[in-house]
């Protein structure tokens, strides 16, 4: 069931555009047009689901879905269907003793994608792709013990994926090197300066360029950025309060749109159970702005523009509710919850109906379940054809035409001087459709100004002007529009546009 949308901070419309400034605006690109996220299908693991990821493993267009499972020390493999956000029955792989993080990447540039899971007491598990078929696990060593969080990246430039791996039981950061051959060498350990690191992001946090680490200290209460540098090390930087209690889970995103990287922060403890930090300069920020999100601690939280306006949000899986945070242009954001299985965490976002839309997938514990949701949003319109304009002689018909794309229903309108044509119009032909025809021009319409405006049913979008030139072939007119009349360039002129005649 979905909830009305809630105003956390702030109540600016999200998507408002007046006719007046509609018309008078130059044409729209991409913009937001009305956000719906809908619990589409609820699906059963087997297991006892911690994390998740989701990529097409197997090359057959489908997202499959991967549910690591701490208890059943295992991890299932869930094939994509044709139908877009249902999975198949659970395919159990052994994953070392209570596998956590998991994350997805093409390890050795075969062009299949790769898993790796974290586990405890201090290990990653390689699950390397054979055509859509996982290879029995390769073990890893890493610097510290009780695994958690996992991330890749190329860290020291090589062109191979490494892998990032947080140890809560050792407060490190453990750095796994990959040969670009699936294989990776022992973990080097980068203290976190904090106790228990457990989630983990990557971002470019100092724009230089290269991949740095931030992690959540849940036992300290704090994130630390470790910087990376060249050659693929790290190292430690400052400590910033979140101002939550066990912080768990963390995104980067630029809320401000200033160039500098923002954090939000989710956690495991009583509310308010998100901190936002906004950046003052890179890797430096201000206090932090608590929020209360959803109904239960907020274990897992992803970034990614949910409703296509160019903006990253934030999705939390927090309860019994999946919470989207949609950013506002003024640096805080609009909560829109909708009603989930209890216990959510393991959140993945991913492309899953092809609509180009972030959809979600969260797996929940009670039941041992994982839940799918549709991102239903639409776009405003946008123009791929503008219309042009048109020249023509007294009774001869003349057209323009346009085309677009939408999030929804196109609904066409052609205006005329400012001034939207009724439907029908006596004269024309095509007013609600992409072209529209002029059917008896006269002289009285040259130099009229055209336009058509392109709605689906939340935002509207206008296409550039194009003028109307009607000329008669008989008498002295200024056929190309220079002030003189009956001169040579204008019949020149009137004769490329119809194609030959005269009088």
């Amino acid at each position: 069931m979905m909830h009305n949308p809630t105003t956390i901070r702030t109540t600016p419309a999200v998507c408002s555009l007046s006719l007046l400034a509609l018309l008078a605006s130059a044409p729209a690109a991409l913009g937001q047009c009305g956000y719906t996220i809908q619990g589409v299908t609820t699906g059963t693991t087997g297991l006892q689901p911690w994390n998740s990821a989701v990529a097409d493993f197997n090359h057959d267009g489908n997202p499959d879905l991967l549910v690591t499972s701490r208890s059943n020390a295992a991890m299932a493999v869930h094939a994509g269907t044709a139908t877009a956000g249902f999975f198949g029955a659970p395919l159990v792989l052994g994953a070392g003793a209570q596998p956590d993080g998991i994350v997805a990447g093409d390890f050795n540039g075969d062009g299949w994608v790769d898993a790796a899971v974290t586990g405890d007491p201090g290990f990653a598990c390689v699950f390397m792709n054979n055509a859509g078929t996982f290879a029995p696990v390769q073990i890893y060593p890493t610097a510290g013990t009780g695994s958690s969080g996992i991330v890749t990246a190329d860290f020291n430039g090589d062109g191979t994926l490494d892998l990032a791996i947080s140890e809560s039981g050792s407060g490190v950061v453990s750095v796994l090197m990959g040969n670009g051959l699936g294989q990776f060498g022992a973990g080097v350990g980068y203290s976190t300066g904090g106790v228990q690191p457990r989630g983990l992001t990557l971002a470019d946090m100092n724009n230089d360029g290269r991949p740095d680490l931030v992690v959540v200290n849940t036992g300290s209460g704090t994130v630390r950025l470790l910087t990376g540098n060249p050659g693929g090390t790290f190292t430690l930087g400052a400590s910033v309060a979140t101002g939550i209690a066990q912080p768990w889970s963390v995104a980067a995103l630029d809320l401000q749109q200033d160039g500098d990287l923002d954090l939000v922060v989710g956690g495991a403890g009583a509310n308010p159970n998100v901190s936002v930090l906004n950046a003052s300069a890179p890797g430096v920020f201000a206090a932090p702005t608590l929020l209360t999100v959803g109904t239960g601690p907020a274990f897992s939280l992803r970034a990614a523009d949910m409703n296509i306006d160019g903006r990253t949000d934030v999705v939390v899986a927090a309860g019994s509710q999946l919470v989207t945070l949609l950013a506002l242009a003024n640096g805080t954001f609009t909560s829109v919850p909708i009603t989930s299985q209890p216990g959510l965490r393991g959140l993945t976002l991913a492309v899953m109906t092809g609509d180009g839309q972030p959809d979600a997938v969260a797996v929940s514990q009670s039941g041992s379940v994982f839940q799918t949701f549709w991102n239903l949003s639409s776009t405003a319109p946008v123009i791929l054809q503008q219309p042009v304009r048109a020249m023509t002689a007294p009774g001869m018909p003349a057209a323009f035409s346009t085309w677009a794309t939408t999030g929804g229903t196109p609904q066409y309108r052609w205006w005329k001087d400012d001034a939207p044509l009724p439907s029908p119009a006596p004269g024309y032909s095509g007013v609600t459709t992409p072209t529209l025809t002029i059917l008896n021009p006269t002289l009285s319409d040259n130099l009229s100004i055209f336009r058509c405006v392109v709605q689906n049913g939340c935002e509207g979008v206008s296409t550039r002007s194009a003028s109307l030139g009607v000329v008669d072939p008989c008498g002295d007119s200024d056929f190309n529009g220079d002030g003189d009349f009956g001169t040579d360039a204008d019949i020149e002129a009137f004769f490329r546009v119809l194609g030959g005649g005269g009088c």
